[in-house]
This record gives structure tokens, C-alpha cells and sequence, in this order.
């Protein structure tokens, strides 16, 4: 077993070889397949607060551009960013759902 000496800390080799080259593959695709189970409830609840926040955004970004209320309609431009920058993330979490499925 190689060691490699870095300043802060000691790193093993061992754990690169076994990332690159698993010796068992199917007890690893086992382990993670647990854990995909208990993780997927966090993620839905991640993607689902993503989603809402990029609505809100979105929703309030639409709302100063078509009638100049949250913000005075100060910078047309931002409003358009965020609109389009809202909308990519939505698009991002309906794909995540469907391949949570």
C-alpha cells in the first residue's frame, strides 16, 4: 500500500485503485443502491425548494416586467435574465423528477 504525503494530510492510494477498478462491483452497486433509496426523499425535497424558488423568481421577475411592481421595473434586462435563468432551472428539475421515475 502506497502513501502519498501531502502537506495537511496523508492520502491513501489505495481508495484511487479501488475508484478506477472496483475488486466487487456488484457489493458496491448493492451499497449504493440502499443508499440511492434512503437519499432520494433529500433529494426530492432539494429539487422541489429549487423549484419553488426559481418560480418565485420567475413569477416576480414577469411581475416587474409586464407591470413594473416589486421592483419599479428598474432594469428590463435583469427581469429578462432572471425570467429565462427561472425557467432553465424549472426545465432542470422536471427532467430530475422524471429520471428519479
Amino acid at each position: 500500500m502506497r502513501e502519498l504525503y501531502l502537506p495537511c494530510k496523508k492520502f491513501d492510494l489505495t481508495y484511487l485503485i479501488e475508484a478506477v477498478a472496483p475488486s466487487s462491483l456488484s457489493n458496491r452497486h448493492r451499497d449504493l443502491e440502499v443508499q440511492g433509496n434512503v437519499m432520494s426523499a433529500g433529494i426530492r425535497r432539494l429539487l422541489t425548494a429549487s423549484g419553488i424558488a426559481a418560480g418565485l423568481v420567475g413569477i416576480l421577475s414577469l411581475l416587474d416586467l409586464v407591470l413594473g411592481i416589486p421592483f419599479s421595473g428598474s432594469s428590463m434586462m435583469m427581469d429578462i435574465m432572471f425570467l429565462v435563468s427561472s425557467l432553465l432551472i424549472l426545465y432542470m428539475v422536471r427532467q430530475c423528477f422524471q429520471e428519479l421515475r
